[in-house]
């Protein structure tokens, strides 16, 4: 069963649901002891009942291993794995804003807001190649921007993998398919597939834009390029070329202002 709303799990007390998935729950918990055990509030994910099985609860596990060493100000900080019972609780950072999904309802990003976006989910995925970890389902949904686009963190490690020979994917087929490169659909992933699924996104992001500066277009349509080894083969080679690009497109902007 769910925690309900009230409840106390590990030191902090549910407040609110703020988001349902398919396989888990999100919910908003403060703190009821000062100082608190992490921060005043928090982020709990909690598997939903349904998916209870073995298959589920490892996967959960192996989501708090992948993550617990990661600490990058654009992926979303796990603080810890609680079980309670025959529950267990993901504890994470909480950050005040929407996943794009929700912003692309409210708002129209500015250009440059589009660009901060790109540079932010670059930075985490540049972390996570490092670390090499594959997240495997960057969509809307799983990028959270707050409102001043002063926070963009990746988030929902359900699905990643650690990218080694004999990895163990306990869901190699898993994901979004409109933000999932080709090679996905054979059971196949790397970091270039997240770069893939990250292009997919800032190229949804451009098309709602009424104009769109010429230089952008070759770095994303590199990066959602249909063969693995036609895109940009890194994270951070991608944001080499966007910085670059960008500069030189603001420098002559300014220029022409000048004039």
């Amino acid at each position: 069963m769910k925690p309900p709303l009230g409840d106390v799990v590990d030191g902090y007390r549910i407040v609110e649901r703020i988001w349902q998935g398919s396989t888990s729950t999100v919910y908003l918990a403060r703190a009821i002891k000062s100082p608190p055990p992490f921060t005043l509030y928090v982020a709990v994910k909690t598997l939903s009942s349904h998916k209870s099985s073995q298959h589920y609860i490892k996967q959960f596990s192996r989501e708090w291993k992948l993550t617990s060493s990661l600490d990058h100000p654009n992926i979303v900080k796990v603080f810890s794995l609680v079980k309670n019972g025959t529950m267990q609780h993901l504890f994470m950072e909480y950050v005040k804003g929407k996943s794009l999904r929700h912003w692309f309802s409210d708002r129209l990003f500015l250009f440059e807001e589009v660009v901060e976006i790109f540079l932010g989910l670059l930075s985490g995925l540049i972390c996570l190649q490092e670390k090499k970890i594959i997240h495997k389902d960057i969509k809307p949904e799983n990028i959270l921007v707050s409102e001043d686009i002063s926070q963009i963190k990746i988030i929902d490690f359900g699905y990643a993998v650690k990218d080694s020979l004999f990895r163990k994917d306990l869901f190699p087929f898993a994901g979004t398919e409109k933000y999932m490169a080709p090679e996905r659909k054979s059971g196949k992933a790397d970091g270039r597939s997240d770069l893939y699924s990250v292009g997919k996104v800032i190229e949804e992001m451009l098309g709602k834009l009424p104009y769109t500066p010429q230089f952008i277009k070759p770095i994303v349509r590199k990066c959602i390029n249909l063969l693995p080894e036609e895109r940009y083969q890194t994270a951070d080679e991608t944001k080499k070329d966007l910085l670059f690009f960008y500069d030189y497109f603001k420098r002559k902007h300014e220029m022409r202002r000048s004039r």
